[in-house]
């Protein structure tokens, strides 16, 4: 054990002694040298021109919304480039290492079912994607056929998918508006009749007191290309107040040998109006009915009134009464 130690300890100096002395620093001097030597030689290796082959990738642009690409379009194209070392170090690994080439359909026609990337095309595009300084030497494929297939179209409404909500003491001064108001949604047939209206992204907004226009984002249902993705919502609110217009309840569907007796014979319907329209509401507007075939449902002689006649604008209202009691007998 004794010996061990001492033999340890004796490795120890030796090698202290060696860092320590000449024969280290001539050791460091070589290594200097011969990395600096070794990095001169490297640079000028990549000076010369090399040869290589790389694969792009490629992506679509511009795509028109009534037609649906293939399942086997092409997703790159295999080019072979020549160039200096340096060049081909820093375009191929480094910063165009992720980039995509992206390719125009712009001009593609949806009644046909291929459309064909010309060899001048696709040449002019893969030089502007590789730096001046790099020669392309060829690429495969040389003519790209796109196949693809038309979809149908249909028109559909957008429908709000959130919450608006007036202040207090305000009110909506109509419809929320769209604009467009519809969209075109472009799909196999079967995806595009299960679809009856294209959502907005969840809005929600609060204590609305005046006009708000805010571009949102649409819903877009899978396997489903749409004619627009954005959208502008327009709403604003005014103060309102209540108003009360008095109708007389009519009896829809009476046989011409009756006659009824309604109590009480009219109603008061009560709904917000915005103070500036306030003026311009008048009881031609409205209509409030029951209906003969009710009645006969009825075994106390009560019915529910509705209204059968408002302005599209007017979303919450109320009757007073709701329920009426009514008489009915033979005409003599």
């Amino acid at each position: 054990m004794i010996f061990k130690q001492h033999n340890i300890q004796k490795f120890n100096k030796k090698v202290k002694a060696f860092f320590q002395g000449p024969s280290w620093k001539k050791t460091l001097t070589f290594l200097f040298f011969l990395l600096l030597s070794s990095g001169f030689w490297l640079l000028q290796v990549l000076q010369q021109p090399f040869d290589m082959k790389i694969s792009i990738p490629i992506r679509f642009k511009n795509v028109p919304s009534q037609v649906a690409l293939e399942s086997d379009t092409p997703s790159e194209i295999d080019v072979e480039i020549k160039g200096k070392g340096t060049l081909l170090l820093r375009d191929v690994w480094g910063h165009k290492k992720d980039k995509v080439l992206e390719l125009n359909l712009e001009n593609l026609d949806p009644p046909k079912t291929v459309y064909t990337i010309s060899k001048k095309y696709l040449e002019s595009e893969i030089s502007n994607y590789l730096s001046p300084a790099i020669t392309l030497v060829s690429f495969t494929p040389d003519v790209l056929n796109i196949h693809y297939q038309s979809l149908k179209k249909k028109e559909l409404p957008v429908v709000l998918s959130g919450k608006l909500t007036p202040a207090t003491g305000y009110i909506l001064t109509d419809t929320i508006l769209f604009t467009p108001s519809k969209v075109f949604a472009y799909g196999l047939s079967a995806l595009v009749d299960s679809i009856s209206a294209i959502y907005t992204e969840d809005i929600s907004i609060a204590d609305i007191r005046t006009p708000i226009k805010k571009q949102i984002k649409l819903i877009v249902p899978p396997g489903i290309n749409l004619s627009e993705t954005n959208i502008e919502l327009n709403v604003s609110a005014e103060e309102y107040t209540e108003k009360i217009i008095r109708v007389p309840v009519v009896c829809e569907n009476l046989p011409e040998n009756y006659k009824i007796h309604i109590f009480p014979s009219s109603v008061e319907i009560i709904f917000p109006v915005a103070l500036a329209n306030y003026g311009k509401i008048k009881e031609a507007d409205f209509e409030a009915g029951i209906n003969y075939f009710e009645l006969l449902k009825s075994p106390d002689y009560t019915t529910m009134v509705n209204l059968t006649k408002k302005p599209d604008w007017i979303r919450s209202y109320r009757i007073n009464p709701e329920v009426v009691e009514f008489l009915i007998e033979e005409k003599k």
